[in-house]
């Protein structure tokens, strides 16, 4: 007669408190003992086991084999009590609702299920009669996971919280994708054309320009007082500004290149009117002004602000 458990889960992780003892005499029993062993290898780890019908707790530890029938469609709370580690493979016959359990029934998407008659799942015994479905794939195919959150060809999956994943449809066409700092999204605008005026006798001071719809990476500037040679190309970042302007005014056809601001007019060597951006708003740029000297005039910039 064998010593040995004949259940893989009565079996311990610690050898001396396995069977046989340390004071046994094997003698004619040894033959007995390396035949209960593979019996319970491959009973527990490679052997479809007897059929389970579904209960409030359905008891699959009790039940010699590692892949079992479910059969019945009563309801699923609990799967009963078995040593951790201890692996089981269901094939659900029926339709039994599985009650999930944030500690004694994880299942992976967080909430209830159906199943269908077909579906298989694969459970983990945690111990104290905690269990944790590590994977799941339905009659029809595929992950379980995978057709809840993809509906649409180009469809992404994105994490939406800690061990949480969500469906972010495919963008209209044209569209880019751009982060919130937090998610991803679809953005249809990429950047903005407008215009603005700024009379150049107004003292120094600040202009808000809005209406852009989001805030700026850069702005970029042509600006201009019309029919002069008052004319300025340049760009800004928030922090950094920089400028080729016309200097007609000062010395004939000559230009400047300026890192300070990114528009100019200039008038004459005393009469000037600079801008750069000074902040970038949700919906656009404040520039502040410096005025030197006397100069006169409207300019009309014309900008590309780039999101």
């Amino acid at each position: 007669m064998a010593d040995v458990s004949a259940n893989l889960k009565d079996w311990s992780a610690t050898a001396s408190s396995n069977n046989p003892a340390g004071g046994t005499t094997i003698g004619t029993g040894l033959d007995d003992n390396l035949r209960e062993i593979q019996k319970v290898v491959r009973q527990d780890l490679a052997t479809k086991g007897a059929d389970i019908a579904a209960s409030a707790t359905t008891d699959i530890g009790a039940v010699a084999g590692f892949f079992h029938d479910i059969t019945g469609a009563s309801t699923v709370t609990n799967l009963g009590t078995v040593s951790a580690g201890i692996w089981k493979v269901l094939k659900f016959e029926s339709t039994p609702v599985i009650v999930h359990n944030a500690t004694s029934l994880i299942l992976l998407t967080g909430a209830n299920r159906t199943t269908a008659n077909g579906d298989v799942g694969i459970y983990v015994s945690e111990g104290s009669g905690n269990w944790r479905e590590l994977s799941f794939f339905p009659v029809t195919g595929g992950s379980y996971i995978a057709p809840t959150l993809i509906d649409a060809a180009g469809d992404l999956i994105q994490g939406s919280a800690a061990d949480t994943a969500a469906r972010l449809a495919i963008g209209a066409l044209g569209t880019r994708l751009h982060s919130t700092g937090t998610l991803a999204e679809w953005q249809a605008t990429w950047f903005k054309v407008g215009t603005f005026t700024r009379d150049t006798s107004l003292a120094s001071g600040t202009q808000a320009v809005t209406g852009v719809g989001f805030t700026p990476k850069a702005v970029i500037f042509f600006a201009a007082v019309d029919t002069t040679s008052r004319f300025s190309v340049g760009f800004a970042d928030g922090t950094n500004s920089y400028l080729i302007t016309d200097r007609e005014g000062i010395a004939a056809a000559t230009w400047r290149v300026l890192s300070t601001f990114s528009i100019e007019m200039v008038t004459n060597g005393s009469d000037i009117y600079q801008g750069e951006i000074t902040t970038l708003g949700t919906d656009g740029f404040t520039i502040t002004w410096t005025k030197i000297g006397t100069p006169t005039g409207t300019a009309t910039i014309f900008y590309l602000a780039l999101r």
